[in-house]
């Protein structure tokens, strides 16, 4: 029988052994569907993290509306993952579009201009 501690100010003790955030890392340890991204949000920091950028450059974005529509929960400012993941995904399409493949940079007569 695991034993008791009973924390200030709260009225009911719980096991010592339970870890309070024993039911979130067990659910983090899967990988997120869309469904489950729907109801999942970042903060500015995650984002800048996820992008390894500054969280000014972030909050630049958001100004400039280079990110996708955030809102604001009281003070808060966030953006739900799927929204983000989605626009990753935009900005990688994009990139490729952008930029010629390896094959075409060796075709290119001006590969070779010294």
């Amino acid at each position: 029988m695991a034993s008791l501690q009973k924390a200030p100010g709260t009225p009911q003790a719980r096991p010592m052994d339970a870890s309070p955030t024993a039911t979130l890392e067990s659910s983090s340890q899967q990988s997120p569907t869309t469904a489950d991204m729907e109801n999942e949000y970042f903060s500015p920091e995650d984002i800048a993290t996820l992008l390894t950028v500054s969280i000014h450059t972030v909050r630049a974005w958001r100004k400039t509306g280079f990110l996708p529509l955030a809102f604001k929960v009281g003070r808060f400012v966030r953006w739900s993952k799927k929204d983000i993941h989605e626009w990753i995904r935009m900005q990688r399409e994009l990139q490729e579009a952008r930029s010629p493949s390896a094959v075409e940079l060796v075709q290119s007569p001006l590969a070779f201009r010294r």
